[in-house]
């Protein structure tokens, strides 16, 4: 995103993006179907790799995490509002989201 749309140091590598202009906030709301396209892509990935499993007889262990629908709508929400709020805090996603995995 700042690649195309600049910072304060560097500037826009497309000439008509200024900060706050039209240009400025059509490359800041393309970002949000972007994100939503990549996460509906890997969930799909996701769900077909389980499909798979599932059809060959794969036996999953107890702690082991299945990516069934309701897996990846829980944990694509969880990954959202984790998001939001990391980035109103202003702390790293990752800080929150590790303990998650664990």
């Amino acid at each position: 995103y700042y690649f195309l749309a600049g910072g304060k140091e560097s500037p826009s590598i497309i000439a008509s993006v200024e900060t706050c202009n039209v240009y400025y906030w059509l490359l800041f709301f393309a970002l949000f179907p972007i994100v939503g396209l990549l996460s509906i892509y890997s969930a799909r990935v996701l769900f077909h790799e389980y499909s798979d499993l599932i059809a060959v007889g794969y036996c999953f262990q107890a702690n082991e995490l299945q990516w069934n629908k309701r897996n990846l709508i829980r944990l694509t929400l969880v990954a959202f509002f984790i998001g939001l709020a990391a980035g109103l805090v202003g702390i790293g996603g990752g800080g929150v989201f590790s303990p998650v995995f664990l």
